[in-house]
């Protein structure tokens, strides 16, 4: 039998009553930038995004009776992994003023999926949509932290399979429900924000530019308003200091910073691995480009940049050396914590990968009866959720290599097609030039094919797209 014949009917009313509270608060959100837009006497992009916020609005409250009281896994899916297309499609329409529709589409999942890789001059952007560029990073990372919280508990999660998939560490409520939790999480995310956006105001830097490059740092996102990107300010050490201090914070699980909130409830004996596993990468990265090298800052920088996956840079990555774009590469699919804002292949996968090892050695040395558990953080894991983890990291490389292989059929060196692949699907943003308004229009849908795939860890959208899923019913309620 095929494995559509086990699959309950997919309810289409539940999938439109959650885009539909998607759309609504998309419809809040715009609000901001459209009110920038106004002030700033961009009429025209003002009218844009003040007439997408109406549009989302409407749609929003018009579908709020198709809300379901629950979600299920499948719907779940379908519906976190729409929301980013139709949040980049509704994007691309505000840069209409200033790029080609497919231009747009590109830059606003770029943004959204927090990675940063662009194709429009920021020189010739209007105040609002430099402002909308960060805040839509902004808004992608906010939705990366909570989306454990806000759907995949919703949707009855099975143990630790999901701590290993989805992109929060802990699948307990860290809260007392889903919605508080999902809460904290927000304010723990506003707070980072500010505290970094306070912190470049009070270096010397630019209101504007303060704001922005908070915004692109604690989301670990990387856009810019200056065409040398965080370079601009690479003679100032103290903002260097900032940058980085705000990329660690984004890329550090958030659930580290709930459990800060609550430490009167013994939560000394939940340390978190992936502290200790991210600085041991940035030791080596730091080590390996400064014997490279020689440039401390660069080296330093230029690793916390691509572990984090934030893709800040210092030169352009373009006139790097093989060697360094190769380590580069090997960080950028490393990545950052699982349950924070950062992408690629988690730090909690491969140490779970390294614990299989380590355990495979020792079990091989004991008796058949010898009982030894397989543990991350003093959890059991079993067999299926380290299935799920081998499955997740074969469809990541082999995403990886088709995303290099399009681009080398393009006509790309192949180790500069391997780089952008990976800074795509990691969501990173660092680039060797290949992303650029000339490009093609089907490597652009490529690179955002990465981008929304590896923001969203690849599985969601192998649903959406399985035809299968699209067995139609309604549910009863």
């Amino acid at each position: 039998m095929w494995l559509r014949d086990y699959l309950t009917p997919l309810d289409v009313g539940a999938v439109l009553g959650q885009l539909a509270g998607l759309a609504r608060m998309m419809g809040w959100l715009l609000v901001l930038p459209a009110g920038l837009g106004w002030v700033s006497s961009e009429f025209l992009v003002a009218g844009l995004l003040s007439g997408l916020s109406i549009v989302a609005l409407g749609l929003g409250y018009w579908g709020r009776a198709l809300l379901p009281k629950d979600l299920h896994l499948r719907e779940a899916f379908v519906v976190t992994a729409l929301a980013y297309p139709l949040f980049a499609l509704a994007g691309a329409i505000a840069f209409l003023p200033v790029a080609p529709f497919i231009d747009g589409f590109f830059e606003s999942m770029s943004g959204f999926t927090t990675t940063g890789l662009t194709v429009v001059d920021v020189r010739g952007l209007p105040r609002s949509l430099r402002f909308f560029r960060a805040y839509m990073q902004w808004i992608g990372g906010a939705g990366i932290v909570i989306l454990s919280v806000a759907v995949w508990n919703a949707t009855r999660p099975a143990g630790f399979r999901f701590r290993i998939y989805s992109s929060a560490i802990e699948s307990e409520r860290v809260a007392g429900s889903v919605h508080a939790s999902a809460r904290q999480l927000v304010a723990i995310y506003g707070v980072l924000t500010g505290i970094v956006c306070a912190a470049f105001l009070v270096i010397g830097m630019p209101v504007e530019d303060a704001v922005i490059h908070g915004l692109a740092t604690i989301s670990t996102g990387g856009f810019s308003p200056h065409v040398e990107n965080i370079g601009h300010y690479a003679s100032n050490p103290a903002v260097l200091t900032v940058t980085m201090v705000g990329m660690l914070l984004g890329a550090t699980s958030f659930t580290n910073y709930q459990r800060l909130t609550r430490r009167s409830q013994g939560d000394e004996h939940h340390r978190d691995p992936q502290v200790y596993a991210l600085a041991a990468v940035i030791l080596i990265g730091t080590s390996a480009l400064f014997a490279l090298e020689g440039r401390p800052w660069h080296a330093v920088f230029d690793t916390v940049s691509a572990v984090t996956t934030t893709g800040f840079s210092l030169d352009q990555p373009a006139d790097w050396s093989p060697t360094r774009k190769l380590f580069t590469t090997l960080w950028m699919m490393i990545g950052g914590s699982s349950g924070s804002t950062a992408g690629g292949l988690k730090l909690m996968r491969l140490i779970v990968l390294f614990k299989l090892a380590q355990w495979t050695f020792r079990r091989s040395l004991l008796p058949p009866e010898a009982q030894v558990p397989l543990k991350y953080a003093g959890t059991v894991i079993d067999t299926e959720p380290l299935r799920h983890l081998l499955g997740f990291m074969v469809a990541y490389l082999l995403l990886l290599l088709a995303g290099g292989s399009a681009l080398v059929v393009a006509g790309f060196a192949p180790q500069d097609a391997l780089f952008e692949s990976a800074s795509a699907i990691g969501t990173v943003g660092l680039s060797t030039g290949i992303a650029d308004a000339s490009l093609p229009t089907w490597i652009k849908l490529v690179l955002s094919f990465e981008m929304w795939a590896g923001r969203l860890e690849v599985l969601p959208v192998l649903v959406l797209i399985y035809p299968g899923t699209w067995k139609l019913h309604r549910r009863s309620r």
